[in-house]
């Protein structure tokens, strides 16, 4: 069986409301591991995420925005280098795969 990672990325995502917690739990049981790329937030994201699950893998990253046109490119980047699966599924941060397409995509 082949090893699936979700990796994601966020900066502030409570303050910005989206969703993030919620993403990582419901995404937690259909996947091998969840990559974070957590950009040092300072509302209580990287406390309210780091905890979640054994399989939620939270690295904090400074993030310089200084390329207006291709900032997260480097983040998404970070993170995707740090899955270990054979495949690799990119979500932004509060979006949610249906729990009805996992077992296609597995």
């Amino acid at each position: 069986l082949m090893k699936l990672s979700l990796y994601t990325f966020v900066r502030n995502g409570l303050f910005q409301d989206f969703h993030v917690e919620a993403m990582l739990r419901h995404h937690v049981p259909y996947v091998d591991e969840i990559i974070v790329n957590e950009g040092f937030s300072d509302d209580g994201t990287f406390e309210a995420i780091s905890s979640i699950d054994s399989k939620v893998h939270v690295h904090r990253f400074e993030w310089d925005r200084s390329d207006p046109n291709g900032w997260h490119r480097k983040f998404k980047n970070q993170a995707r280098e740090l899955c270990t699966g054979d495949w690799c599924l990119l979500l932004d941060c509060d979006e949610f795969m249906p729990e009805w397409e996992f077992e296609r995509l597995r």
